[in-house]
């Protein structure tokens, strides 16, 4: 296996742990595989650990290859405040993983275009928005003219208790504090206009139909994320006749990851219920690569 740590810019603390399989699966024979690309959480304000490498170790016993991207936060190793934290550098840094991967798909021995983005919470938010805007044609004509759009484009998105509108984010004694709901707005709105970039933020005002298809998953008891906003979201890709998949589980506290023990710190972050989750968009992924192929094949 091939494990390294990538920069992605220098400065910034942002960075991609790539976990590539060997290729060679007996003497003389090769196999190329999907790569999964993994944004944990943190409500942009910090990385969640175990919604990382926990993941990546998961999703390479499933057979694939891995990438984690540990994206610029508000905060650098929940201490000091990073100066390049802003919402267009968090879109940038999952940008710039796309296009490493992209440039060395070949290398790496990637299963054709199949890069799938798998994000929790604020991470899954920022997957959401990748898959809403890989072509965003601002974006690209300022840090990626000479790229092919189709790049940016992942062939599917895995969003796991991502929020859909950060209205619904309130502070609760469950959830998140004040002080956290402060520091996730600085987070996001530094150096933007609040009142464009806000509506931007809403993943269910920009579903359109030739984004990827979807498999989501979230808990009904989520005290930091809404499941409505999850249901919301569910309802206008339904309207874009957008392909999606979703699992709401009635149990089940905000920030679960994998929700084995593994990197369990509290009895509740095992749920074998909501472990479930991993089977099913291993499934789902599958799924999507092979209609992929018959639709090509036609």
């Amino acid at each position: 296996m091939l494990h390294e740590t990538l920069t992605l810019f220098e400065g910034t603390d942002s960075y991609l742990d790539i976990y590539i399989q060997n290729p060679e699966i007996s003497f003389g024979v090769t196999k190329t595989r999907p790569l999964i690309l993994i944004c944990p959480g943190g409500a942009y304000v910090d990385t969640a650990t175990k919604e990382g490498e926990a993941t990546a170790l998961a999703f390479l016993a499933l057979g694939y290859h891995v990438a984690v991207l540990r994206y610029r936060t508000y905060r650098i190793n929940r201490v000091t405040i990073n100066p390049h934290a802003h919402f267009e550098g968090y879109v940038r840094d999952i940008m710039e993983a796309m296009k490493l991967i992209d440039d060395n798909r070949e290398v790496w021995g990637i299963d054709g275009d199949a890069v799938f983005v798998c994000g929790f919470s604020a991470g899954g938010h920022l997957t959401g928005y990748l898959g809403l805007n890989w072509d965003d044609p601002d974006f690209l004509s300022k840090y990626y003219p000479h790229q092919k759009p189709s790049i940016f484009k992942p062939k599917g998105l895995i969003m796991c208790y991502a929020p859909i509108r950060f209205e619904d984010i309130k502070a609760d004694p469950q959830g998140l504090s004040p002080e956290m709901i402060e520091m996730l707005h600085q987070a996001l709105f530094n150096r933007a206009d609040e009142a464009i970039l806000r509506p931007r933020l809403d993943l269910t005002q920009s579903v359109r139909s030739d984004m990827p298809p979807v498999f989501l998953w979230h808990t009904m008891a989520d005290k930091v994320t809404s499941v409505s906003g999850a249901v919301s979201f569910v309802q206008a890709l339904l309207a874009q006749d957008v392909p999606c998949e979703a699992h709401f589980y009635q149990k089940g506290k905000h920030g679960l990851g994998v929700a084995t023990d593994t990197h369990a710190r509290f009895s509740d972050d095992v749920n074998t219920r909501v472990q479930t989750w991993l089977g099913l968009a291993d499934a789902w992924i599958r799924g999507v690569i092979e209609d992929d192929k018959e639709i090509t094949n036609r």
